[in-house]
């Protein structure tokens, strides 16, 4: 009898022994921990970015740093992929590959960022794998490359004499001047006239090698629904590298959806793959409401319709959007009588202070303007302009966008003959 009883106890102490390892499993795949040290700076934090944040305005995570230690915890079941980098300069980033569990990270000052170890991730060893078969070789190309660049450079032998030329005028342009300078530039480069016989050479090879690089990526893509395949996925649609047509994007996040089923990422990289197959320029304008200044909603449609427009996606802290602009201001006043308008929407961050503030210095800014707030109605996303500063678009009194980024006497050509 004594013996049953023992077993008895024995047993259920062993089921609550499983049990308690259960929970305490249970809470482990739940969570993200990560923590680790830091070597050879005086840091006060790690930041990470998300796939489709903007460093300069989101809110980002932010792991403090204390005696070169630190320790932060994700509520998450899901792997996560993120780009690091230290409070000492955004200069260095470090693609970081996370899963539930404990992931150890030693992190080195700036100028000794590719030491960082990770340790106890799965995923950010598939990275180091990928990066070995896809990345290496081109950046051993680029490098050298790189070094060849700034002795032609520094022995002004990289610059045509007109490359010189144009280069001295944009050192000492106001905003304004530069974006003439800028074109005049681009022309020098469609024509074969702005780099030097062996520069061009350089820049060749390097192409060559890029275009190499990215039938490596595809491939790699093509054969893995990875972690790390949706992390170079959502660089291709942030940074607009092209390296996958729409149906090939369309195909993989397919795949990623089942290996990754619900995941974080999966609702905006959709939304990011659908903005960038819906070309702007050839097609009819997009359709959106942005409330005014005063707060009241504005739907596009019904300020534009049937007259030739200019829509002005610009914001206070873009300097060359607001050169752009000023160029075309004197249409405005020309013809804004004549089925002519300009519609600017203004993208402002947490709040529309200082768009206030530039609208009362600059009087002559008199078309209606509108407010894109914290991104909250995703115009520069449906305008694929999102990571940018903005951009100008021509429509014509059907509503067709006839042109990005168009010059003044493609607006006035378009005025003239509607």
């Amino acid at each position: 009898m004594k013996i049953k009883s023992l077993l008895l106890i024995l047993l259920t102490s062993l089921v609550i022994l499983s049990c308690k390892d259960q929970i305490v499993e249970e809470i482990i795949l739940n969570e993200i921990i990560i923590e680790g040290t830091t070597v050879g700076t005086d840091a006060k934090q790690i930041v990470l970015v998300a796939p489709y944040q903007d460093p300069r305005f989101d809110s980002l995570i932010r792991i403090p740093i204390v005696n070169n230690k630190f320790s932060y915890q994700i509520e998450t079941d899901q792997p996560l992929f993120f780009d690091l980098f230290l409070d000492e300069g955004y200069g260095r980033l470090m693609p970081l590959f996370i899963g539930p569990g404990t992931v150890n990270l030693t992190i080195y000052d700036s100028d000794n960022f590719d030491d960082n170890r990770v340790v106890g991730s799965k995923y950010q060893d598939e990275y180091k794998a990928y990066k070995k078969q896809v990345e290496l070789p081109f950046n051993m190309i680029s490098d050298s490359i790189n070094e060849l660049v700034i002795l032609l450079k520094n022995t002004n032998e990289y610059l045509t004499t007109e490359g010189l030329k144009n280069k001295n005028l944009l050192n000492n342009a106001n905003q304004e001047e530069k974006t003439d300078l800028y074109k005049l530039r681009e022309a020098l480069s469609e024509e074969g006239r702005l780099l030097t016989v062996k520069s061009q050479k350089l820049e060749d090879l390097r192409n060559d090698s890029w275009l190499e690089r990215n039938e490596r990526v595809v491939d790699y893509l093509t054969k893995n629904a990875s972690l790390v395949s949706y992390y170079q996925l959502t660089l291709d649609l942030q940074f607009k590298m092209n390296v996958l047509d729409y149906r090939a994007r369309r195909d993989l996040l397919k795949r990623l959806d089942n290996s990754f089923p619900n995941h974080l990422y999966s609702s905006q990289t959709l939304s990011m793959i659908e903005s960038h197959e819906n070309p702007v320029v050839g097609n009819q304008f997009i359709d959106f409401r942005a409330p005014d200044l005063e707060g009241k909603s504005v739907k596009l449609s019904h300020e534009i319709n049937g007259k030739v427009t200019v829509l002005d996606l610009w914001g206070t802290w873009c300097g060359p959007c607001i050169a752009k602009t000023n160029k075309l201001k004197p249409l405005y006043e020309k013809y804004k009588n004549q089925n002519f308008t300009i519609i600017g929407v203004a993208g402002e961050f947490k709040n529309t202070k200082a768009l206030n503030s530039f609208l009362n210095l600059n009087t002559d800014w008199t078309w209606k303007q509108l407010v894109e707030l914290e991104r909250e109605n995703k115009i520069w996303q449906q305008y694929a302009v999102d990571g940018g500063g903005g951009g100008i678009f021509l429509i014509d009194k059907n509503g067709i966008v006839i042109a990005k980024d168009p010059s003044y006497e493609q607006v006035e050509h378009a005025i003239l003959n509607q």
